[in-house]
């Protein structure tokens, strides 16, 4: 059973031997960082594209090769993932040229990583999708299907509770999740956490969100997370002495 809290990796890979034994050995550093991993999730007779549609996962995690590219399982995993805004990242089996949609994730170079250097650099891989994992599972709790007293609570976790670079990453499913059927005083708190993202795309998505918004009181978290963006770009820069 996954502990408490785990963060959801599924684990995207060509079945073959060798891509076997990476995922035993990933697995168990997943683990051991609190990231519960689905690895060939898939069972005899499922058709891919609908079964894919039926997980629940935060993150993925790619072991890239060609071979991987040319599946079809891979392709229906990763065109998923993107769809659902869910964050990916890659480990690296082989040099082959990564695609647009794979490049510039966080990723491990196992290609040239071995023993103690793949091991400690799969430790900071896993910490960072156990991070992600845990923000985009939150996120996601935010649906109208939820009760409104765990929607506020958790929009206001998003907001206070994580760092800005982090949330930075996430402004584009903050705002597919501030709709008219999320709890008022929740959008709120999704504006909170867009505007502390502090960048120039945030400002536009929250451009966007004011006109819309009929509510005043979500209407007044726009205008506060407009300030305080506006407030870090104009912030003088600190000289060392």
């Amino acid at each position: 059973m996954a502990p408490r809290n785990s963060a959801f990796c599924l684990v995207s890979h060509k079945c073959n031997p060798r891509n076997h034994e990476v995922c035993r050995e990933i697995g168990i550093l997943l683990r051991q960082n609190d990231v519960e991993p689905l690895i060939d999730p898939f069972g005899p007779g499922d058709v891919v594209d609908s079964r894919i549609e039926t997980l629940d996962f935060h993150t993925v995690l790619f072991l890239f090769c060609n071979e991987s590219l040319e599946s079809r399982a891979c392709r229906y995993e990763l065109d998923c993932a993107q769809r659902r805004l869910t964050p990916i990242f890659v480990v690296r089996l082989t040099q082959d040229v990564l695609p647009n949609a794979l490049s510039g994730r966080i990723y491990v170079n196992l290609s040239s990583a071995e023993g103690l250097t793949f091991e400690r650099e799969m430790k900071a891989l896993a910490r960072a999708i156990r991070e992600r994992g845990r923000l985009y599972a939150r996120i996601v709790s935010l649906g109208s299907e939820n009760f409104p007293e765990v929607a506020r609570e958790t929009a206001k976790d998003v907001g206070t509770k994580f760092e800005k670079e982090l949330l930075a990453e996430f402004v584009d499913l903050l705002a597919r999740h501030y709709t008219p059927g999320t709890d008022s005083i929740a959008r709120y708190w999704i504006a909170i956490a867009i505007g502390k993202a502090g960048t120039q795309k945030a400002a536009a998505i929250l451009r966007q969100l004011v006109e819309s918004e009929p509510d005043p009181y979500p209407k007044e978290g726009i205008r506060e997370a407009l300030e305080t963006i506006e407030r870090e770009s104009i912030r003088p820069l600190t000289r060392a002495n």
